[in-house]
């Protein structure tokens, strides 16, 4: 009862000088005040944590190993002639009729992601094999050699190291290219074509002029093909071209256009 008395004595007190009973009192301004002041402290703390764990989290997710070696090289070739970059900055995907070359590529960059299927332009038959990852430091090193999320018609030459050109060559090939061998209507011998298609015939060029680096091809010409361009090689220069790319030792390739070549292979 006490207490009671002395509070309300000092309600009475506070009112006789003019200060409200529910008026705040100093030390409550105070910590507003102060909370008030930090709150934008506070905001700016959280964005760099949330920033440090965003970079930590897409860190972790990281999928390829980027260093050259002849299965990282031969990967990237399938990619620059079969592989799509999104435009999401982060996302690739490789889609072919052949599952055992989509076998191959996650071999050669050590994914796990799971093979599915797709259907191309207006048909409903999903008859194409395909795999689709995302690793953004993956897909910034390959802008970095040259390839762009719209490649098609823009493509030109690449960054490849000269020790790899080999099997980035032979991805390229088993990519989007083939090995024709048919008969002469006036020889018993069989004739030989290796081919490369492109929509940009700047890449196929500089294709052309890499080889003719690294091995003593005298011919090759590029011409238009449908929509699209070729790069091919008459039989003596596909000898050449052949057993270039499927040197003693090659690990990786598809294995029914290795069977049309072995019978043109020294080795």
């Amino acid at each position: 009862m006490l207490y009671t008395r002395d509070l309300k004595s000092l309600e009475r007190e506070l009112m006789r000088v003019g200060v409200p009973p529910s008026a705040p009192s100093p030390s409550t301004e105070v910590y507003h005040f102060v909370f008030l002041i930090f709150i934008p402290v506070y905001f700016i703390i959280f964005c760099i944590l949330l920033y440090h764990l965003d970079f930590y989290i897409m860190k972790r997710q990281n999928k390829v190993k980027i260093q050259w070696s002849s299965n990282f090289a031969y990967a990237i070739g399938l990619l620059t002639t079969d592989g799509n970059l999104s435009k999401d900055g982060r996302h690739l995907n490789l889609t072919s009729k052949d599952k055992d070359l989509i076998n191959i590529f996650k071999g050669c960059l050590g994914i796990k992601n799971k093979i599915g299927r797709k259907a191309r332009e207006r048909s409903k038959t999903k008859k194409y094999f395909q795999v689709q990852f995302g690793d953004k430091n993956f897909y910034e090193f390959l802008l970095s050699l040259g390839l762009k999320p719209t490649k098609s018609k823009t493509l030109k030459s690449l960054n490849i190291l000269d020790d790899y050109f080999v099997d980035f060559l032979r991805g390229c090939i088993d990519g989007d290219g083939n090995i024709k061998v048919s008969e002469h209507p006036q020889s018993q011998y069989p004739q030989l074509q290796v081919r490369l298609f492109s929509a940009s015939p700047l890449f196929l060029n500089w294709l052309k002029d890499g080889l003719s680096k690294q091995i003593k091809v005298q011919g090759g010409w590029i011409e238009k093909y449908n929509t699209n361009y070729v790069l091919a090689y008459g039989k003596s220069d596909s000898i050449k071209l052949l057993n270039f790319i499927y040197y003693k030792g090659v690990n990786n390739y598809l294995d029914r256009k290795y069977k049309i070549a072995k019978q043109f292979l020294r080795t």
